[in-house]
């Protein structure tokens, strides 16, 4: 968090993108780069982008070609933190996001599933990013459930399960980090009806027994299709 700070001051106050368009597919073969590429100037560290607590990292670091930081399992909260929203090249700035002191900017993230090679959803190279809203919401009765995108759902909560005695690591946007119980910002439903019962996409509030939870839910994860919120 010290060192995306110290790239947020270096460029206007815009927060790091998780990742970054560079507009030129001869770029080496590397026209996406993932955010702890763009840190490295400031940690000059990459064991830090994996989480201690596993035998870490999944894939080889290459500094070359810089593809290991699309398997990190640190991961940036990139629709409620991450400038780059939907890859439109919005920016979004500290001083534009509310409640810096409760909004989740990294996180101890998920291990991969599958194979490299089977890759399913490109899991292997969305480590270094996890969807707040969608990580919110597991299954927590069947948390091995990997189909389609429910990876997306079940991951975070199944690291911090497996190696964080049910707690997210976690940094927060004014730059103070700590542990969360899981239960604390996770939904009592799973995938889409968690959602729309504590994030209500389709408009209108929480169900009045939601509301606190719903509250803690939106201030640390973020509303993934608004900005800033």
């Amino acid at each position: 968090m010290l060192a995306s700070n110290m790239y947020t001051q270096d460029f206007d106050e815009s927060i790091i993108p998780y990742e970054y368009d560079t507009g030129n597919p001869a770029n080496n073969g590397k026209r996406w780069v993932a955010w702890p590429v763009l840190i490295q100037p400031y940690m000059k560290n990459t064991g830090i982008c994996y989480d201690q607590a596993r035998q870490v990292p999944f894939v080889q670091i290459d500094t070359t070609n810089d593809n290991w930081a699309w398997s990190t399992t640190i991961a940036i909260n990139r629709y409620g933190y991450g400038s780059n929203k939907f890859y439109d090249n919005s920016v979004r700035t500290l001083a534009g996001l509310p409640q810096p002191s409760t909004r989740m900017a990294f996180m101890v993230n998920r291990d991969p599933w599958g194979t490299p090679e089977a890759n399913p959803e490109n899991n292997w190279l969305s480590l270094h990013w996890l969807d707040g809203q969608r990580a919110a919401c597991p299954d927590k009765a069947n948390l091995n459930n990997n189909a389609n995108s429910n990876w997306q759902y079940n991951g975070a909560y199944k690291a911090a399960k497996d190696y964080h005695s049910n707690q997210y690591i976690v940094v927060y946007a004014d730059g103070h980090a700590g542990k969360v119980p899981a239960d604390r910002v996770s939904g009592a439903n799973s995938y889409g009806a968690c959602e729309n019962r504590y994030f209500f996409p389709n408009g209108g509030g929480p169900a009045a027994a939601d509301a606190e939870l719903s509250r803690q839910m939106n201030d640390f994860w973020g509303q993934w299709w608004v900005d800033n919120t």
